[in-house]
């Protein structure tokens, strides 16, 4: 599941959860409390892993719920939680329902969902019952991937230059992401 985000993205998953980190730190900085932070389809926690490398520059204190409805997935998450040490104490994954408000913690300050909604068959529902954890003032972080848009190819670095490849982007999404990931 991982390496297939990284190769489908072509690296750039990594990136995307950093910057969801970066916003969950920007945003706690500027709140003079502990901050209450849920990650959305979660996985197997790569985003939260993201979150946690950058609190400990900060030294900020934060309770990070992960959530996800596969349970195998999480299994992945909670054994990385427990390699990492001590400094995890606040971070907890839980199996629950995205587009369900009542599976859901309350009084969050801020929701990451990088990848995720785009298996989700109603992502209204997702969106509803976000507004119904998260604080006032509160902040959602959502990345995901969509249907390559042919007029919008990617590129890729390849030998010193950039490529456009519109062919390899459809058909990864068509032959890797749709198969293995919205399965």
């Amino acid at each position: 599941y991982d390496a297939k985000h990284h190769f489908t993205t072509r690296g750039q998953d990594t990136t995307w959860r950093r910057e969801a980190a970066w916003c969950v730190v920007n945003r706690a900085r500027t709140l003079d409390r502990r901050v209450q932070v849920l990650d959305l389809c979660t996985g197997t926690g790569l985003t939260v892993r993201e979150i946690v490398n950058l609190l400990q520059l900060w030294d900020l204190q934060i309770d990070i719920t992960g959530v996800d409805l596969n349970g195998e997935m999480l299994r992945v998450a909670m054994e990385r939680r427990n390699l990492r040490g001590s400094y995890l104490q606040n971070v907890n994954f839980a199996k629950a329902d995205a587009t369900q408000a009542d599976d859901l913690p309350r009084n969050i300050d801020i929701v990451t969902q990088v990848f995720g909604i785009g298996g989700i068959p109603n992502p209204t529902a997702v969106f509803q019952a976000t507004l119904e954890v998260l604080n006032e003032g509160g902040e959602y972080y959502l990345v995901d991937m969509h249907r390559p848009i042919a007029e919008l190819p990617a590129e890729v670095p390849f030998l010193w230059r950039w490529w456009s490849v519109p062919a390899l982007e459809a058909t990864t999404y068509f032959k890797t992401t749709i198969p293995l990931a919205l399965a």
